[in-house]
């Protein structure tokens, strides 16, 4: 399949766009719905749904929210900037993983400001919780990782 550079801003902002919306549905699904939201448990119960507001970082890692946003912020910029680069290098591959990652990001973030946590529903061994958007944005960064280096064999210029 070719893809012209012309496409990849569109694929880039069709991509963080889908992230963005399936998670900000998935949260009002478990969160807001009804009083009895959908459960689950797979795995013996390695991993099921939990209802936790998450005030801190990575792992409920204890920060204030006037540290986070703006951090947050810096690091969307950057990452941002990164996709940039991508786009005008022609690589697809990782102009989807940044996409990604930017789709979760800003699931989060939104999450952040308008409630003042981040709300999750995934419980992974009845330790870590976390929503869509992390899960998403772990792919996106494996992916960067599998792909940085890749030649990009499916654009045109």
């Amino acid at each position: 399949m070719l893809v012209s550079k012309k496409t990849l801003p569109v694929i880039a902002l069709f991509t963080s766009s889908a992230i963005l919306f399936a998670d900000l549905l998935s949260k009002d699904l478990f969160f807001n719905r009804s009083a009895e939201p959908p459960t689950f448990s797979f795995f013996h119960g390695a991993i099921q749904n939990t209802y936790h507001k998450n005030f801190g970082m990575i792992g409920d890692f204890p920060v204030a929210s006037f540290v986070i946003i703006p951090l947050s912020l810096i690091i969307l910029a950057l990452i941002l900037l990164a996709l940039r680069r991508t786009i005008r290098q022609n690589h697809l591959y990782q102009t989807i993983a940044l996409a990604l990652i930017i789709g979760g990001a800003l699931g989060n973030l939104f999450d952040r400001i308008a409630f003042g946590y981040v709300r999750d529903w995934i419980l992974l061994g009845s330790r870590s919780a976390m929503n869509l958007a992390d899960l998403i944005i772990l792919i996106g960064m494996a992916l960067l990782i599998v792909f940085w280096k890749t030649p990009d064999v499916t654009m045109k210029k």
